[in-house]
């Protein structure tokens, strides 16, 4: 009879997705999120200790807690008022550590985030291609040559141009004084 696997002392081990990629995950992001979630756990055990991973859990459960169970409600106050006199115990260096575990995990949350835009832009081009004929019936004329380089400029510099211009109007306005009045952005792009 084959020796079974020990289980690890490290809970953010046992945390960690059996299988890996998505082939039969419901959620892909759900999934990628607590692989990453269960690494950063791994890298905290590694490199601050077991109880600094157990005191990040303890806090992230109370927050969830406190999500979950409305933050206005009683047992939303409640445990708000637990989780407060707990982090108040925390010494500095505690905190620092709290801090950086709670950021690189955001950091890790919004990579998973965009892979998963990643992930849906490249569903949508396989589909265009999906639709697209491989192989044509019959030669393509100069109004179709025409209608393919418009559809480009359509979708890439007719629709980014004009966003790029408003992000940074929205940048420099954000930048400036409010008695400041600023010149507009005049057109800086060539083609």
């Amino acid at each position: 009879m084959p020796a079974r696997p020990r289980q690890s002392a490290n809970p953010a081990v046992r945390a960690e997705p059996r299988g890996i990629g998505t082939a039969r995950a419901r959620d892909p992001l759900a999934r990628e999120v607590k692989l990453l979630g269960a690494l950063l756990g791994q890298v905290i055990v590694e490199q601050e200790g077991l109880a600094a991973l157990e005191l990040v859990e303890r806090v992230r459960k109370s927050t969830i807690a406190i999500r979950r169970r409305g933050p206005d409600s009683a047992a939303g106050r409640a445990e708000r008022q637990r989780l407060a006199a707990q982090l108040e115990a925390v010494d500095l260096p505690t905190a620092e550590v709290l801090i950086r575990a709670f950021s690189l995990y955001f950091q890790l949350t919004n990579l998973a985030e965009e892979k998963q835009r990643i992930r849906r832009r490249l569903r949508e081009e396989i589909t265009l291609l999906w639709h697209a004929s491989p192989i044509r019936l019959v030669a393509p004329g100069p109004l179709d040559e025409v209608r393919s380089a418009m559809a480009i400029f359509d979708e890439t510099l007719f629709v980014v141009t004009p966003r790029l211009y408003r992000v940074l109007e929205e940048a420099l306005d954000q930048g400036a004084a409010e008695s400041a009045r600023r010149t507009p952005v005049g057109p800086f792009l060539h083609w």
